[in-house]
Protein backbone atom coordinates (compact mmCIF):
# COMPACT_ATOMS: atom_id res chain seq x y z
CA UNK A 1 0.00 0.00 0.00
CA UNK A 2 1.12 3.76 -0.44
CA UNK A 3 1.20 6.25 2.29
CA UNK A 4 -1.14 9.34 2.26
CA UNK A 5 -3.23 7.79 -0.13
CA UNK A 6 -6.96 6.32 0.03
CA UNK A 7 -5.36 2.82 -0.16
CA UNK A 8 -5.78 2.29 3.53
CA UNK A 9 -9.30 2.74 3.39
CA UNK A 10 -9.67 0.00 0.54
CA UNK A 11 -7.88 -2.17 2.70
CA UNK A 12 -10.32 -1.33 5.34
CA UNK A 13 -13.17 -1.92 3.30
CA UNK A 14 -12.27 -4.94 1.77
CA UNK A 15 -11.30 -7.04 4.68
CA UNK A 16 -14.00 -5.51 6.85
CA UNK A 17 -17.00 -6.74 5.13
CA UNK A 18 -15.97 -8.30 1.73
CA UNK A 19 -19.20 -7.62 -0.15
CA UNK A 20 -17.08 -8.49 -3.21
CA UNK A 21 -16.85 -12.22 -2.65
CA UNK A 22 -19.33 -14.70 -4.40
CA UNK A 23 -22.38 -14.72 -3.03
CA UNK A 24 -23.12 -18.51 -1.47
CA UNK A 25 -22.17 -19.84 -5.07
CA UNK A 26 -19.01 -21.51 -6.42
CA UNK A 27 -17.95 -19.67 -9.53
CA UNK A 28 -14.81 -20.55 -11.58
CA UNK A 29 -14.51 -17.30 -13.66
CA UNK A 30 -14.37 -14.24 -11.58
CA UNK A 31 -14.49 -10.88 -12.88
CA UNK A 32 -12.74 -7.63 -10.63
CA UNK A 33 -13.86 -4.58 -12.44
CA UNK A 34 -13.04 -1.58 -10.68
CA UNK A 35 -9.34 -3.66 -8.88
CA UNK A 36 -7.72 -0.88 -7.87
CA UNK A 37 -4.39 -2.27 -6.31
CA UNK A 38 -5.62 -5.53 -6.07
CA UNK A 39 -6.97 -6.35 -2.81
CA UNK A 40 -10.09 -7.81 -3.63
CA UNK A 41 -8.31 -10.13 -6.17
CA UNK A 42 -5.96 -11.44 -3.86
CA UNK A 43 -8.69 -12.18 -1.19
CA UNK A 44 -10.87 -13.54 -3.69
CA UNK A 45 -8.26 -15.95 -5.10
CA UNK A 46 -7.62 -16.99 -1.50
CA UNK A 47 -11.08 -17.89 -0.55
CA UNK A 48 -11.89 -19.50 -3.69
CA UNK A 49 -8.85 -21.96 -5.03
CA UNK A 50 -10.44 -23.30 -8.03
CA UNK A 51 -11.24 -20.09 -9.61
CA UNK A 52 -9.51 -17.98 -12.52
CA UNK A 53 -9.89 -14.53 -11.48
CA UNK A 54 -9.19 -11.32 -14.27
CA UNK A 55 -9.06 -8.01 -12.60
CA UNK A 56 -10.11 -4.95 -14.81
CA UNK A 57 -8.36 -1.54 -13.42
CA UNK A 58 -7.90 1.63 -15.86
CA UNK A 59 -5.49 3.69 -13.40
CA UNK A 60 -1.75 2.52 -14.38
CA UNK A 61 0.02 3.72 -11.16
CA UNK A 62 -3.00 1.11 -9.47
CA UNK A 63 -2.66 -1.19 -12.26
CA UNK A 64 0.77 -1.52 -11.22
CA UNK A 65 0.77 -1.86 -7.94
CA UNK A 66 -2.42 -4.37 -8.11
CA UNK A 67 0.02 -6.85 -10.19
CA UNK A 68 2.86 -6.90 -7.50
CA UNK A 69 -0.47 -7.70 -4.68
CA UNK A 70 -1.57 -10.95 -6.63
CA UNK A 71 1.79 -12.13 -7.85
CA UNK A 72 1.29 -15.40 -5.42
CA UNK A 73 -1.34 -16.09 -7.53
CA UNK A 74 0.03 -15.48 -11.05
CA UNK A 75 -0.97 -18.92 -11.84
CA UNK A 76 -4.97 -18.18 -11.80
CA UNK A 77 -5.00 -14.42 -11.52
CA UNK A 78 -4.13 -11.28 -13.58
CA UNK A 79 -5.00 -7.80 -14.09
CA UNK A 80 -5.91 -5.93 -17.50
CA UNK A 81 -5.10 -2.47 -17.63
CA UNK A 82 -8.23 -0.69 -18.98
CA UNK A 83 -11.71 1.38 -18.62
CA UNK A 84 -14.96 -0.46 -18.14
CA UNK A 85 -17.17 1.39 -21.09
CA UNK A 86 -20.12 0.71 -23.41
CA UNK A 87 -17.95 -0.05 -26.28
CA UNK A 88 -14.23 0.13 -27.09
CA UNK A 89 -11.98 2.65 -27.65
CA UNK A 90 -10.21 5.24 -25.49
CA UNK A 91 -12.18 7.26 -22.84
CA UNK A 92 -11.31 10.30 -20.72
CA UNK A 93 -11.29 10.02 -16.71
CA UNK A 94 -10.58 12.40 -14.13
CA UNK A 95 -8.71 11.30 -10.25
CA UNK A 96 -7.52 13.56 -7.06
CA UNK A 97 -5.02 13.37 -4.58
CA UNK A 98 -5.82 11.21 -2.08
CA UNK A 99 -8.92 9.45 -3.78
CA UNK A 100 -7.04 6.76 -5.50
CA UNK A 101 -9.61 4.69 -4.94
CA UNK A 102 -12.44 7.10 -6.91
CA UNK A 103 -11.07 7.67 -10.36
CA UNK A 104 -13.83 8.22 -12.50
CA UNK A 105 -15.06 8.17 -16.27
CA UNK A 106 -16.09 11.88 -16.95
CA UNK A 107 -16.75 13.37 -20.24
CA UNK A 108 -14.02 16.28 -19.41
CA UNK A 109 -11.21 13.73 -17.85
CA UNK A 110 -7.77 15.31 -17.84
CA UNK A 111 -6.45 11.49 -18.59
CA UNK A 112 -7.01 8.81 -21.23
CA UNK A 113 -7.22 5.30 -21.05
CA UNK A 114 -8.16 2.35 -23.38
CA UNK A 115 -11.83 1.30 -23.05
CA UNK A 116 -13.32 -1.91 -23.43
CA UNK A 117 -16.59 -3.18 -23.48
CA UNK A 118 -18.03 -6.03 -21.48
CA UNK A 119 -19.01 -8.05 -25.19
CA UNK A 120 -16.00 -7.78 -25.81
CA UNK A 121 -14.27 -9.06 -22.94
CA UNK A 122 -16.34 -12.04 -22.90
CA UNK A 123 -15.13 -12.41 -26.35
CA UNK A 124 -11.30 -12.54 -25.55
CA UNK A 125 -11.99 -13.97 -21.97
CA UNK A 126 -14.65 -16.61 -21.96
CA UNK A 127 -18.04 -16.42 -20.05
CA UNK A 128 -17.78 -15.41 -16.41
CA UNK A 129 -19.56 -17.24 -13.48
CA UNK A 130 -19.26 -14.20 -11.23
CA UNK A 131 -18.70 -10.38 -11.66
CA UNK A 132 -18.05 -8.02 -8.96
CA UNK A 133 -18.43 -4.45 -10.46
CA UNK A 134 -16.81 -1.52 -8.52
CA UNK A 135 -16.80 0.77 -11.94
CA UNK A 136 -17.17 4.15 -9.81
CA UNK A 137 -20.36 5.69 -11.96
CA UNK A 138 -20.40 4.01 -14.78
CA UNK A 139 -22.56 1.45 -13.62
CA UNK A 140 -25.79 2.68 -15.25
CA UNK A 141 -24.02 3.34 -18.49
CA UNK A 142 -23.02 -0.44 -18.54
CA UNK A 143 -25.60 -2.40 -17.31
CA UNK A 144 -28.02 -0.60 -19.90
CA UNK A 145 -26.04 -0.60 -22.92
CA UNK A 146 -24.80 -3.40 -24.83
CA UNK A 147 -25.44 -6.17 -21.95
CA UNK A 148 -25.42 -9.67 -24.11
CA UNK A 149 -22.57 -10.33 -21.64
CA UNK A 150 -25.11 -10.63 -18.86
CA UNK A 151 -26.99 -13.06 -20.41
CA UNK A 152 -24.46 -16.12 -19.51
CA UNK A 153 -23.84 -14.71 -15.70
CA UNK A 154 -24.87 -16.59 -12.53
CA UNK A 155 -24.35 -13.90 -10.12
CA UNK A 156 -22.91 -10.35 -9.83
CA UNK A 157 -22.36 -7.87 -7.00
CA UNK A 158 -22.61 -3.82 -7.94
CA UNK A 159 -21.18 -1.25 -6.11
CA UNK A 160 -23.58 2.12 -6.45
CA UNK A 161 -21.76 5.58 -7.51
CA UNK A 162 -22.90 9.41 -7.45
CA UNK A 163 -27.06 9.97 -8.35
CA UNK A 164 -27.26 5.86 -9.70
CA UNK A 165 -29.39 4.74 -7.04
CA UNK A 166 -29.78 1.30 -5.28
CA UNK A 167 -33.35 1.33 -6.37
CA UNK A 168 -32.44 1.90 -10.22
CA UNK A 169 -29.28 -0.39 -10.26
CA UNK A 170 -31.93 -2.87 -9.37
CA UNK A 171 -34.24 -2.22 -11.74
CA UNK A 172 -31.52 -2.66 -14.00
CA UNK A 173 -30.48 -6.14 -12.76
CA UNK A 174 -34.01 -7.66 -12.63
CA UNK A 175 -34.25 -6.59 -16.46
CA UNK A 176 -31.04 -8.73 -16.82
CA UNK A 177 -32.91 -11.54 -15.50
CA UNK A 178 -31.68 -11.24 -11.71
CA UNK A 179 -33.26 -11.48 -8.77
CA UNK A 180 -31.43 -8.52 -6.58
CA UNK A 181 -31.08 -8.39 -3.31
CA UNK A 182 -30.24 -4.93 -1.13
CA UNK A 183 -29.25 -6.20 1.54
CA UNK A 184 -26.71 -8.62 2.68
CA UNK A 185 -28.15 -12.11 3.06
CA UNK A 186 -26.70 -14.47 5.86
CA UNK A 187 -23.68 -15.34 3.80
CA UNK A 188 -22.71 -11.76 2.87
CA UNK A 189 -21.37 -9.70 5.63
CA UNK A 190 -21.99 -6.15 5.97
CA UNK A 191 -19.75 -3.76 3.64
CA UNK A 192 -18.13 -0.50 5.31
CA UNK A 193 -17.76 0.74 1.52
CA UNK A 194 -20.89 2.10 -0.19
CA UNK A 195 -24.33 0.55 -1.03
CA UNK A 196 -24.08 -2.78 -2.76
CA UNK A 197 -26.56 -4.63 -4.73
CA UNK A 198 -26.46 -7.96 -5.27
CA UNK A 199 -28.07 -9.91 -8.30
CA UNK A 200 -28.62 -13.91 -8.42
CA UNK A 201 -29.69 -15.90 -11.05
CA UNK A 202 -30.11 -20.16 -10.54
CA UNK A 203 -27.63 -21.73 -12.44
CA UNK A 204 -30.11 -23.51 -14.89
CA UNK A 205 -32.01 -19.81 -16.01
CA UNK A 206 -28.19 -18.69 -17.18
CA UNK A 207 -28.23 -18.72 -21.28
CA UNK A 208 -25.43 -19.86 -23.36
CA UNK A 209 -23.90 -16.96 -25.15
CA UNK A 210 -23.77 -18.92 -28.27
CA UNK A 211 -27.74 -19.12 -27.37
CA UNK A 212 -27.61 -22.70 -26.36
Amino acid sequence: MRGHTSDRKVLRNVFGGSPHLPPGTKPIIIWDLGANIGLTVAHIAAECPDAQIVGVEMEPANAAIAKRNIKPWNDRAEILEAAIWTSDGEIFFDSDLGREAGHRVTAGGKRATKAISLNSLVAKLGQPDYVKMDIEGAERDVLRTATEWAEGLTAISVEVHGSYTVEECSRDLVSLGFETHEQPQPWWPPSRGRPCVIGLRKPQQAKDPAGF
